[in-house]
Formats: C-alpha cells, sequence, structure tokens
C-alpha cells in the first residue's frame, strides 16, 4: 500500500497538474489509509448511525487519530524525501551539501501554479547520520518535514512535521521507514554539452553553468545544469519526454549557509 501514495502524487504533480500540491497529498493519504485499515473505498464508506460515544469511545478515537497523522506523514515523508533527493532516481554524484547550507526550487509542469520545495542540510552526527529538512510550499500553505536519516541504508530514523494546520509533533514511525537514495551518475553516464560554459538565468540569480544530459532511452532524458558556487551544485534540471516536450522543471530560487533546525528537532 505505500506505494499508492506517491504514484498517485506523482501522476498528479507530473501528468495531470495539481492546483494544490499539499491538498493532493493529505488527500491521497488519507484515502489510502482509510482503505488499507477498513478494506473500503472512501467514496463507497458510509458513518456509523446510532452508536453511543463512551469515554473510552473517544479515548480509543483520539489514539487512533494520532496513529493515523503519523502514518499519514510517514508516508508523505518517504515520497518527498525520496523526490527531492532524486530526479525519477537519479542525481548527479558530485552534487554534495555542507551542513547549515540550503537551496529552494520552484517547480512547474506546464502552466500550473510553482511548488516551491526547500532542501537543507542541517547537521551530521558523529555516527554518520544526518539531519536534513525538505519543506514543500504552495500559496500559503506549507508542509515541513525534519529527518534524521542513515544515507547507508535509507531509512528514516526519526521524523519531525509541521504540517499545512500548523500542527509540530515527532512522528511514530512504524520500523519501514524508508526513502530511496538516488542512483549517482558519474561522468561515464551523462553526456556534457556547452563546454562549462552555458548560461542559466533563475529568480537566484544567472549563472555560468555545465549542461549535463542522461538519456533514458526512447522514454526521454533528464538534464542538470550545475554551477560550483551553490550548495550542491545544481542551477537547474528538468525532464523531457520521448517527444522532445517539457513535463517538468526545477529551477533555483534561493541559495544560502548558516540554516538550522526550525522545528526544534535538535
Amino acid at each position: 500500500m505505500k506505494k499508492l501514495l506517491p504514484a498517485a502524487i506523482l501522476v498528479c504533480f507530473t501528468l495531470a497538474g495539481c492546483s494544490s500540491l499539499i491538498d493532493a497529498m493529505a488527500e491521497n493519504a488519507a484515502d489510502a489509509l482509510f482503505s488499507e485499515m477498513t478494506g473500503q473505498d472512501t467514496s463507497t464508506a458510509s458513518e456509523p448511525k446510532g452508536q453511543e460515544t463512551t469515554a473510552a469511545a473517544r479515548s480509543s478515537d483520539e489514539k487512533q487519530v494520532t496513529d493515523n497523522w503519523s502514518y499519514e506523514m510517514e508516508m508523505e515523508a518517504q515520497f518527498v524525501f525520496t523526490f527531492a533527493f532524486t530526479a525519477g532516481g537519479f542525481w548527479i554524484s558530485d552534487a554534495e551539501y555542507k551542513e547549515g547550507e540550503y537551496t529552494v526550487f520552484e517547480w512547474k509542469i506546464d502552466d500550473e501554479e510553482a511548488v516551491n520545495m526547500e532542501k537543507a542540510f542541517l547537521k551530521e552526527l558523529d555516527d554518520g547520520s544526518q539531519w536534513w529538512r525538505v519543506a514543500w510550499s504552495q500559496d500559503k500553505e506549507a508542509i515541513v518535514f525534519e529527518a534524521l536519516l542513515d544515507p547507508a541504508s535509507g531509512t528514516i530514523k526519526r521524523l519531525r512535521v509541521r504540517d499545512s494546520d500548523g500542527k509540530t509533533e515527532d512522528v511514530a514511525l512504524s520500523g519501514n521507514a524508508l526513502y530511496a537514495p538516488a542512483q549517482n551518475l558519474d561522468d561515464g553516464d551523462v553526456q556534457i554539452a556547452g563546454k562549462g560554459n552555458v548560461r542559466v538565468d533563475t529568480p537566484a540569480g544567472a549563472f555560468q553553468a555545465k549542461q549535463l544530459t542522461f538519456e533514458l532511452g526512447g522514454s526521454g532524458r533528464l538534464e542538470w545544469w550545475t554551477a560550483a558556487k551553490v550548495p550542491g551544485s545544481v542551477v537547474k534540471y528538468h525532464f523531457v519526454g520521448g517527444d522532445g516536450s517539457e513535463i517538468w522543471a526545477a529551477t533555483l530560487a534561493d541559495y544560502g549557509k548558516k540554516t538550522g533546525s526550525i522545528l526544534g528537532s535538535f
């Protein structure tokens, strides 16, 4: 079931174009969770009638709400961290962040309103695990995840969230909280165009960048534009379909350093 949420949102974001990505995340997570727990479809389920509410029932309901929220947040985190750290499952191997550095990208599909995605490397612990923040925002809605990740295994070891309603809490993880680390591409996998001298204009400024292309057979290609002065090196990346049309694009909107936890995670 955990694959249903990422698939549903990804189709919505890359193909259909949702008016609100955050609304879509919450709606799909809630529907998927209800279906798994009850075996019913949300479109056909009805409210129980004539049941008396007791103190024990209320307590059970409150616990269920908390458990449901944690499960929903865990599913969303698995999706957003996978999406933040990869492009179609791939990334370029030299794109690294230093502690305290962050970037914000504008994600666009066709003429839909942009979704802003922040990615920040907060802290590395002695055992090699790392605190990262990924925040997605659109209009006045935002959802913020701060997670302690094990880069080697792709495990989310601890997760703190501020949801779009402003609720900020640690998430009770299931023990199977995984994100999908990128398959890193090296120089042998990509083609370099423009000899490192391609001008890229972004909301964060103009850059002289190196253009890297990774061909995906007849299904299209992924392209990155990199400049060393930016955390993670990337100033733009996009996916072009097999017919040559751009499916989506992510363009640098802001970057900086000396950021830290905004959720009191550590």
